[in-house]
């Protein structure tokens, strides 16, 4: 049992003390989305376009996201290696399906003058997006950047100043969506497309857990910085990151698997999976 109790007002506290940017960044999430599913639903009568049931599951990657990053989650990260590990999971395993599989372009199709207002620059974007979700650089550009921020001096670093650590959550998010984007939406021959994905995050799972094995068998804390913390709740810095670690390993290398066992249905089966991006409405 943890030896620390929060109060209420400390509950409380920890919601109110959130940075205006985060709320900021998260309102970048949740409102563009809201506004573009609303005018489509207007125009052609709820449900059409985007499913109800992908609406509710980019709800849910939003409340999530909510949950990680402006929530007691986030105040027990700062001193709870556990609790840390699950902010990122929740940033790199769970958030990101839930939201790419809620057909955001869809819906940011339709925010009128603001979609008009970007069609410039459209054709750049795509190129840019499809070079970026290019399943092998999606692949390796999330792998480096989990490890790196694992890595010692740079997880002690962003725990001492808050700009690396909003680059930290910012990268793993950023990266964790392009690896998912580019196993949920393949281009080119979809049950092609399927099997590469099914490669890509069996590979992130392997990778990812191995990192989270290392941090379970270590004899020793990787992190001096924050370590002393974990006593407070009732853990030995040791025993916290243990925690950590079996968090990664087991129940993320879970949610990686599963996702890839769909796509293995999908690539074998007569199953179709739905595209993360329907068009059975016209764009205004």
């Amino acid at each position: 049992m943890m030896a620390t109790t929060w109060s209420t007002t400390a509950w409380v506290a920890a919601w109110r003390d959130t940075e205006w940017s985060i709320w900021l960044a998260l309102a970048f999430v949740a409102v563009p989305y809201a506004w573009g599913i609303t005018r489509l639903w207007r125009r052609a009568g709820a449900g059409r376009g985007i499913p109800v049931w992908r609406a509710a599951l980019y709800a849910a990657g939003v409340v999530l996201l909510i949950v990680a990053l402006a929530s007691p989650l986030d105040t027990m990260a700062d001193s709870l290696f556990a609790a840390h590990m699950t902010q990122h999971m929740l940033l790199i395993a769970v958030v990101p399906p839930l939201l790419i599989l809620g057909a955001p372009l869809t819906a940011l199709a339709w925010l009128g003058p603001l979609q008009r207002l970007l069609q410039p620059a459209q054709p750049f974007l795509h190129r840019v997006g499809r070079v970026a979700t290019i399943p092998v650089w999606a692949f390796s550009a999330h792998a480096v950047v989990l490890w790196a921020w694992h890595a010692p001096p740079f997880y002690q670093a962003a725990l001492l100043n808050p700009t690396l650590h909003a680059a930290e959550h910012a990268t793993l998010f950023g990266t964790a969506m392009l690896l998912w984007w580019s196993a949920l939406r393949p281009t080119g021959i979809r049950r092609v497309g399927y099997g590469i994905g099914v490669l890509t995050l069996l590979a992130t799972a392997m990778q990812s857990g191995a990192l989270g094995a290392l941090l379970t068998v270590s004899r020793t804390p990787w992190y001096a910085i924050g370590s002393a913390s974990a006593t407070a709740w009732g853990l030995t810095p040791l025993a916290d990151q243990q925690l950590a670690g079996l968090i990664m390993w087991i129940p993320g290398g879970l949610i990686y698997t599963l996702a890839a066992c769909a796509l293995f249905l999908a690539w074998f089966g007569p199953v179709t999976l739905p595209a993360a991006l329907p068009q059975t409405v016209r764009v205004p």
